[in-house]
């Protein structure tokens, strides 16, 4: 069985996703004897069909955006699992046809490209991967208002009319996803994760930065800098609570569009050290310096980054998210709160000591909740199950 893995955009763009397809190819075609390839459009393509969408993130796109990750890094991880880039989609359609099974990136993008621009009558089974959440709960936004309409509408249901299957990661997006597609399969299967692997890059790719020796908590927020993730809510929390700007450093990792908002909070504040985007292969030894990690997100489908701050002990305090809830668990390896007072409270408290956590237990309790290589073993299983399915 050949099995393809489709994204628009570049796997350089780095990302949860790309981080998913790059681990996951390559472990199945290593361990469990699959043809395994991954196809994407190229950089130059990429950026034009971003900067169509520029009008829906107020926003002109950089080439820069597509190359925040060295693509010898790739290759290196893929461990020999071809990737390709397509320069258009006649290109893209001849080579989707030729495979046995996709398994493709679940953005209106991919299933606009897929039912208009390549079309599915002529392409095998295809698998909508949801690492981007069916639905955002609680939004303010008129923007996201109009995702969930978007999604959760007959828009998406006719574009996606050629799908056979739908990979969720949190019980959250089953539900959506069994409700929106009752005649479709739905499978729930958390993303894997590599601790070896983590352990490793932790001894391996080491960086200096100058907020290690101060007498503070350090507490760390790393991600996109967009609406959805919350990063005007970082910067409220952060000026909420400047009182308590003498013991506590924010480190902010990441790079997006509200980037703006967070160059300014560190302009303003002494305690912020905003240090930019940081490759996933230094994330390990940045969070092995820091005390808390935060997450303000008003949507996560999947909560990579609270298994990456759990795999070396750290905490993780967010909000009642999809992917967190299925992840975190109050008192143990985590906080998960309800609204933003209590959000404020509970750092206040982890910061004077009243709460507090044991390193060893927040390892041992995130590892019985991702079991790698069972998580490989249904991903397989699914590929099987549904390129058999008549």
């Amino acid at each position: 069985m050949k099995v393809t893995f489709f994204a628009a955009t570049v796997l350089e763009h780095g990302g949860g996703l790309e981080k998913y397809f790059i681990q996951t190819a390559s472990y199945l075609s290593s361990n469990l004897n699959l043809e395994v390839e991954i196809v994407t459009l190229d950089e130059e393509f990429s950026l034009k069909i971003l900067n169509l969408l520029s009008f829906y993130n107020f926003k002109k796109y950089d080439i820069s955006v597509l190359r925040k990750i060295p693509t010898e890094d790739i290759t290196n991880q893929l461990q020999g699992v071809r990737y390709t880039k397509c320069s258009n989609f006649k290109e893209l359609g001849a080579f989707l046809k030729k495979q046995d099974l996709i398994y493709s990136k679940n953005e209106l993008l991919e299933a606009f490209i897929l039912k208009f621009l390549v079309g599915y009558k002529d392409l095998p089974k295809i698998i909508f991967g949801c690492h981007t959440s069916l639905f955002y709960p609680g939004v303010k936004s008129l923007k996201n208002k109009l995702r969930n309409f978007l999604y959760n509408g007959p828009v998406y249901k006719y574009l996606t009319t050629g799908v056979s299957a739908f990979h969720v990661l949190n019980s959250s997006d089953e539900q959506v996803a069994n409700k929106n597609f009752p005649n479709k399969q739905v499978f729930k299967i958390f993303n894997p994760f590599d601790f070896s692997n983590f352990y490793d890059q932790k001894e391996t790719h080491k960086s200096n930065y100058d907020f290690e020796k101060e007498n503070t908590k350090k507490i760390l927020w790393i991600g996109s800098f967009h609406q959805i993730k919350g990063t005007d809510t970082l910067v409220r929390v952060i000026s909420d609570l400047e009182n308590f700007q003498e013991k506590i450093t924010w480190v902010i990792a990441g790079s997006g569009q509200d980037e703006d908002l967070i160059t300014k909070s560190a302009d303003e504040n002494k305690n912020v050290r905003y240090i930019g985007y940081i490759p996933n292969k230094n994330i390990a030894d940045l969070m092995g310096k820091i005390d808390l990690v935060i997450n303000t997100s008003q949507s996560e489908s999947f909560g990579f980054t609270t298994i990456e701050a759990n795999a070396l002990g750290k905490p993780m305090f967010s909000f009642e998210t999809s992917g967190h809830k299925d992840l975190i668990t109050n008192n143990l390896n985590g906080f998960i709160f309800k609204d933003i007072n209590s959000y404020e409270q509970g750092i206040k408290d982890f910061v004077v000591g009243e709460i507090k956590f044991n390193d060893e237990e927040v390892k041992k309790y995130i590892k019985t909740k991702v079991d790698s290589q069972m998580i490989y073993k249904e991903i397989y299983s699914m590929f099987n199950i549904v390129f058999n399915k008549k």
